[in-house]
């Protein structure tokens, strides 16, 4: 979640380079806050999907989603729902290739 916050607060990026640029400051800035490595946050604390989505354009489009939701008691936060979001997307883009190999 930190690392979606921190992404969408850089903004989108407009090459491959830069993408891995701001990739990195956000993986710098969770570890920061959670007080780890940038090596045990990118491999313990932020999925992989969310790299992803980041360098494919995806989390950007996710934003309006996020900006509309409100957090009642006992929901998830916006962030907390945006995160679920893009992994409930992976987990099925995954389980359809899954499926077209064994057909």
């Amino acid at each position: 979640m930190l690392a979606v916050q921190a992404l969408l607060n850089i903004g989108p990026s407009t090459t491959e380079s830069e993408a891995k640029k701001n990739i990195v400051k956000a993986i710098d800035l969770v570890s920061q806050r959670l007080g780890n490595t940038r090596c045990v946050c990118k491999k313990y604390y932020i999925h992989p999907v969310v790299f992803e989505s980041y360098e494919n354009g995806r989390l950007q489009s996710h934003t309006h989603y996020e900006t509309q939701m409100q957090c009642s008691d006992g929901e998830l936060a916006p962030e907390e729902q945006v995160v679920l979001k893009l992994l409930e997307t992976a987990m099925k883009a995954s389980n359809e290739v899954e499926a077209s190999l064994k057909a």
